[in-house]
């Protein structure tokens, strides 16, 4: 019954979308998508009991994740990116392909793991980010940004990017 409503929603729901315009990337849910679909999500969660202890052979290290939130919230903090385009700063979080929860979540792990190498495949909003990351927290040469960077620093971040 639930896959039947589904499949006779979606065309009024994409008739609604070339009319209004669509404010994400993609829909919430699709899989290029970070924002889940509340349904979906409502629907799995009725449908299975969930214990991270029964998944048997998938080691989830709960501990080490919850250590690893820890330090990102910290990091958190010191983040400078904002919504809108800033001076002297390739990204910004509202924009189609690269927004908040992804920006966040590479900010992040590079501040936290100060790679000395970043090989991407690709180029637009993360490349941007990771050169914002390098200048500010780790430098054009090693160790020195305009923000403190603990001790580590990245040496130079290889990617093909576009001028922004």
């Amino acid at each position: 019954m639930t896959r039947f409503l589904k499949d006779i929603l979606r065309k009024p729901y994409r008739k609604l979308q070339q009319i209004f315009g669509q404010l994400d990337f993609v829909p919430s849910g699709h899989f290029y998508s970070p924002i889940a679909n509340d349904f979906e999500i409502k629907e799995g969660i009725e449908r299975t009991s969930y214990d991270p202890d029964l998944l048997h052979g998938i080691e989830l290290h709960l501990q080490e994740q919850r250590k690893l939130l820890g330090i990102f919230e910290r990091l958190y903090a010191q983040m400078p990116f904002k919504d809108t385009k800033q001076p002297n700063m390739r990204y910004y979080f509202d924009n189609n392909a690269y927004c908040h929860s992804d920006g966040i979540c590479l900010y992040s792990m590079i501040r936290h793991l100060a790679p000395k190498r970043i090989i991407e495949v690709g180029s637009g909003f993360s490349s941007a980010l990771m050169h914002d990351v390098n200048d500010m927290f780790f430098g054009p040469i090693r160790g020195g940004g305009q923000y403190k960077s603990e001790g580590v620093s990245i040496s130079r971040i290889l990617s093909h990017t576009q001028k922004f």
